[in-house]
């Protein structure tokens, strides 16, 4: 089932997601919203693409494993976090 395969993998969405908000925060002069609202994007964007990712590998093979599974996460949770700092930038910080 998709579904028991999603609840696998989640864990490594998770730490993907808060990966990529972690590192996001690293240079002092960033656009983004702070720590906490970009933790949250960067973690529902990585759930939202795993789980796209999920539906349409799945069907095709065993799917991704724990390190596809990372990588697909990151590249969500990366997405989203460049999205919102293009559309909507907050306030460089001084």
């Amino acid at each position: 089932m998709i579904n028991d395969y999603i609840a696998q993998m989640a864990p490594m969405l998770g730490i993907a997601g808060a990966s990529v908000a972690w590192i996001a925060q690293i240079p002092e002069t960033t656009r983004g919203k702070g720590f906490l609202p970009d933790m949250a994007l960067a973690l529902a964007g990585s759930a939202v693409i795993g789980i796209l990712a999920s539906a349409a590998i799945r069907p095709f093979s065993d799917g991704l494993g724990m390190l596809g599974m990372y990588v697909v996460g990151m590249v969500g949770a990366t997405a989203t976090i460049a999205l919102q700092r293009g559309v909507w930038p907050g306030e460089p910080r001084t």
